[in-house]
C-alpha cells in the first residue's frame, strides 16, 4: 500500500489537474453518480433525509479509494512496467475488464491491506455504528473496492494513452469486443454466435466487482432485418441479481442502441422490448421509439 504523505500529496495534485480535463471528468462523475445511486438504491435501511450525513462523505470515501487505486498502480508500474503486458491496440472497456484480473492474480490474498485506506475504514465503522445495517455494510466494502480498480484503471489508461482506443458504440452492426454499459455491467457477443441477421449479446458483472465478477446478468437478441414479423421483436433477459434502478439504466442505455441499430437496417417497422426478469418468469413489453439518431 501507497502511504507516505508525500507521495499522497503528488497523486491528489496530479488527479486534480486530471479533474480539469473534460473527458475524464466526465468519466469520474458517472462513477461517482452510479454508485451514489446505487447505496441509495440498494439499501432499505437508507433514509435519504435522515442519514445525509453518510450521503455526504461518500464524495470523499470514493475520491479517497479511486486515489489509493491511481497511486497504487503508478507505483507498481514505476517498479516494474513489464507486469501488465503490452495493451497496443486494447480498448478502454478492455482494461476495465482485464486489470482487475490481474491486480487480483497479483495480490490474491492481499485485497483487503491493498484497500486499506484509514479515513475509508472509519467512515465505514461510523456508519455500520449508526445503522448497525449488514447490507449497507457490504454494499459499500464492495464499492469502495470497485472505486480502487477504477482508480488503478485510469492510472493504466494513463501510461498507455497514445495505443489506447476509447469506442463508443452507437448501433450493433459496429460492435466488437466487449462494451460496458454501466460501471457494473459489460456487454459481449454472444458466444452461440452471431449471424448475418440476428444478433445476440450476453450481459456479465465486471470482473473488479466482488458481487458481481464473471457472473452472467443477462442476455440481448433481436433480428433487426426481420420483414416477415409484424414488428421488430427485441428479446432483453436481465438477472434479479440487479436492481430496478440498474435494470432501468440498462434498459435506457440500450434503448437508442437498438434503434439505431435498426434504423441502420433500413428497417422502418415497430420495435417491441420483451424484458425478460431471469428467475421471477415477469415478463413485459414496450414499443420503442425512433427517436434516437444514427450515429456515422
Amino acid at each position: 500500500m501507497v502511504s507516505s504523505t508525500e507521495t499522497l500529496r503528488k497523486y491528489t495534485r496530479l488527479l486534480k489537474q486530471k479533474y480539469e480535463d473534460e473527458v475524464f471528468k466526465n468519466d469520474f462523475d458517472s462513477l461517482l453518480s452510479y454508485y451514489y445511486e446505487k447505496i441509495k438504491n440498494c439499501s432499505e435501511g437508507l433514509d435519504e433525509e435522515k442519514d445525509q450525513w453518510i450521503l455526504e462523505k461518500l464524495d470523499k470515501a470514493f475520491n479517497l479509494q479511486f486515489l489509493q487505486g491511481y497511486m497504487t498502480f503508478d507505483e507498481l508500474h514505476n517498479v516494474n512496467n513489464d507486469l501488465f503486458g503490452n495493451p497496443e491496440g486494447s480498448s478502454y472497456d478492455d482494461v476495465f475488464e482485464e486489470l482487475p484480473i490481474i491486480i487480483n492474480q497479483l495480490f490474491e490474498g492481499h485485497q483487503k491491506e491493498l484497500a486499506n485506506v484509514p479515513d475509508v475504514n472509519l467512515f465505514a465503522m461510523d456508519v455500520l455504528t449508526e445503522k448497525a445495517d449488514m447490507l449497507l455494510n457490504d454494499i459499500l466494502q464492495a464499492t469502495f473496492t470497485e472505486f480502487l480498480h477504477y482508480g488503478m484503471c485510469y492510472a493504466f489508461i494513463d501510461k498507455y494513452s497514445d495505443v489506447l482506443q476509447r469506442t463508443d458504440w452507437f448501433k450493433l452492426q459496429d460492435f466488437k469486443g466487449i462494451s460496458f454499459l454501466t460501471p457494473q455491467v459489460f456487454m459481449v457477443p454472444s458466444e452461440s454466435g452471431l449471424t448475418k441477421e440476428l444478433l445476440t449479446y450476453d450481459l456479465f458483472g465486471w470482473s473488479g466487482s466482488p458481487q458481481l465478477s464473471t457472473k452472467w446478468v443477462g442476455r440481448l437478441e433481436l433480428n433487426p432485418y426481420d420483414t416477415l414479423s409484424e414488428n421488430i421483436n427485441v428479446h432483453l433477459m436481465l438477472s434479479d441479481i440487479l436492481a430496478s434502478f440498474e435494470k432501468d439504466l440498462i434498459i435506457s442505455i440500450l434503448n437508442s442502441m437498438i434503434v439505431n441499430t435498426v434504423k441502420a437496417a433500413q428497417n422502418e417497422k415497430k420495435i417491441m422490448l420483451d424484458v425478460f426478469n431471469v428467475s421471477t418468469t415477469k415478463s413485459y413489453i414496450t414499443e420503442l421509439s425512433m427517436a434516437a439518431n444514427v450515429e456515422a
